[in-house]
């Protein structure tokens, strides 16, 4: 199964949460593809907010299997549980 992550971080938190995902992800078994949003493809338009970003996939057509992560500044230990539940709810999405 393939998945594309797509971030914008300015300060590299978003980057950094964005990696923890990619690696969770490629233990599921995922061909992972981790990207700045300014160089994805389906994402031609930049969001202000995570609410933004979830709404312009949505339109897109991209399935959504788990709900954004909404992490403020450095990740913590707190906001890496709510990663690794983000990756169970995507891995359980797409394996059934």
């Amino acid at each position: 199964m393939k998945a594309q992550i797509v971030f914008a971080s300015m300060t590299g938190n978003d980057e950094d949460m964005a990696e923890i995902l990619e690696e969770n992800l490629q233990d599921a078994g995922f061909d992972v593809e981790n990207i700045d949003v300014s160089f994805a493809d389906a994402s031609s338009y930049y969001c202000e907010n995570v609410d933004d970003f979830e709404k312009a996939f949505i339109k897109c057509g991209a399935i959504e299997a788990a709900k954004p992560v909404k992490i403020e500044n450095a990740v913590d230990d707190e906001d890496i549980a709510l990663i690794d539940q983000a990756t169970e709810e995507i891995v359980e999405a797409f394996n059934g």
